[in-house]
């Protein structure tokens, strides 16, 4: 799931790509909303995965994603994506 959304959100796969965006970066904060909505992974896994810095940081921008109303379109934009990649009929 993590390698479909990088590649979706055209972001870099490696860590130290990762790490140049800005930790708050919109496509990671969604990235990180998917893998929350649709894992088990944990908020560290996440902050560690997609360089976003402390796990209690990357909470609060999940937070933060779920009650922007833009980004929930984007939510599910991606997660549409995300399922096609996993299933292509």
């Amino acid at each position: 799931m993590l390698k479909a959304g990088l590649k979706e959100l055209g972001l870099p796969g490696g860590d130290s790509a990762l790490a140049k965006l800005p930790k708050s970066d919109e496509r990671k904060v969604l990235l990180a909303l998917i893998l929350r909505k649709k894992t088990t992974v944990s908020n560290y896994w996440i902050a560690s995965s997609l360089a976003m810095g402390h796990p209690g940081s990357v909470s609060r921008m999940i937070s933060a994603g779920r009650s922007d109303r833009r980004m929930s379109e984007r939510f599910h934009a991606l997660d549409k994506a995300i399922n096609n990649l996993a299933d292509p009929q």
